[in-house]
């Protein structure tokens, strides 16, 4: 377990790159199961882009302090299925009527499918 300020901690694309190489267990799993967690990281990506084709239409709200939950199945045995991924957005509470929609929401999620794309070729 992490606390929320370990994240805010993260001041850099290699800092965060790191952060998420060890979210996935990457720096422990073998290679049997390295590709089971590749498959995970490419359905998050689909997830992800999903989401970034939407801020690309969307020009009526903006999501201030909204947050990303991914989630994915651990179990060696089950994680490469894609249904066992989850990505959804959470904490709404201050999402408000803005004209031009969320670039920075936008940029967040592009970033981190860089970031993910950068793991898995890896």
């Amino acid at each position: 377990f992490y606390s929320k300020h370990v994240g805010r901690s993260l001041g850099s694309y290699e800092g965060l790159k790191d952060a998420f190489v060890t979210f996935f267990g990457l720096e422990v799993l073998d290679r049997s199961l390295l590709e089971s967690r590749l498959k995970t990281i490419t359905s998050i990506l689909l997830h992800l882009r999903s989401l970034q084709h939407w801020f690309r239409d969307n020009k009526k709200f903006c999501f201030h302090a909204s947050s990303l939950l991914l989630a994915y199945e651990g179990d060696p045995e089950a994680s490469g299925n894609p249904d066992m991924v989850t990505v959804k957005m959470i904490d709404f509470g201050r999402v408000r009527r803005h004209r031009g929609g969320d670039a920075g929401y936008l940029k967040g999620l592009q970033t981190i499918s860089s970031l993910l794309e950068d793991i898995s070729t890896e």
